[in-house]
C-alpha cells in the first residue's frame, strides 16, 4: 500500500503546488493501476483518474485523518470507476453474462506462459468477473487494502469483504481455469489470508 507523508498531505490542504505534484507522483500509478485493474480499458482508466483527481484536490480539506488519504483516495476512484462502468455499460449494451460466455472460448494455451499472456488472461477474468467480486478482489490482491480499509472504500461491513474476497478468489481461480483449458493455476489467485 501506498505511504504518503502527512506532510505532504498537508501542503497540499494548503494548494502546495510542489505537494500535489509529490501526491500524483506517488499515487498516479497505483491509482491507474487500480482503474485499469477494476474497468478493463486503459482509456477508461485515464478518464476516471482525471476525475478522481479533481474530486481529491476539491475535497481534501474534508479528509480528517491524513494517515487513511491513500484508502481515501482509492475509494474516490472506485466510486469514479462504478460510475464509469454504469455509463459504458449502458452506451455499449453489453451484459457482463455476455463477456463470460465469449471469454469460454476455445483458446488453447501452452503450459508456459509468459508473464504479458498471464496478465491478459487475468485481465479478461477480472473484466468478466461480477462488480462487487472483482472490487474486493482488487483492493485485497493489487492495492493491498487491509480487510477494514476495504470495508470503508466499498462501503460494506467487513464480514462482508471476507466472504466477497473468498468468492471472488474461487470465481477469478474457475474463470482462469477456463481460459487456460482447464490448466491447474494454484497459487496464481492470491493466497488466503
Amino acid at each position: 500500500m501506498v505511504q504518503i507523508p502527512s506532510g505532504v498531505i498537508l501542503a497540499c490542504v494548503d494548494r502546495d503546488d510542489r505537494a500535489w505534484r509529490e501526491l500524483i507522483r506517488l499515487t498516479s500509478a497505483p491509482l491507474n493501476n487500480l482503474a485499469r485493474k477494476y474497468l478493463g480499458n486503459p482509456d477508461w482508466a485515464e478518464d476516471v483518474l482525471q476525475e478522481a483527481y479533481i474530486k481529491i484536490y476539491r475535497n481534501l480539506g474534508s479528509l480528517r485523518d491524513a494517515s487513511r488519504a491513500y484508502s481515501w483516495m482509492c475509494s474516490i476512484v472506485v466510486n469514479e470507476c462504478r460510475q464509469m462502468w454504469h455509463r459504458q455499460k449502458k452506451h455499449q449494451g453489453s451484459d457482463i453474462e455476455d463477456i463470460e460466455y465469449k471469454l469460454g472460448g476455445e483458446r488453447e494455451h501452452d503450459c508456459e506462459m509468459d508473464e504479458r499472456e498471464m496478465t491478459e488472461l487475468m485481465d479478461k477474468a477480472l473484466k468478466a468477473m461480477p462488480s462487487k467480486l472483482r472490487e474486493v478482489l482488487i483492493l485485497r490482491e493489487f492495492q493491498e487494502l487491509e480487510y477494514d480499509e476495504i470495508a470503508k472504500v466499498a462501503g460494506i461491513p467487513i464480514g462482508t469483504v471476507r466472504s466477497r474476497l473468498a468468492r471472488a478468489r474461487e470465481k477469478l481461480a474457475e474463470m482462469l481455469r477456463e481460459l487456460m483449458g482447464g490448466k491447474d493455476i494454484v497459487g496464481l489467485v492470491g493466497a488466503h489470508d
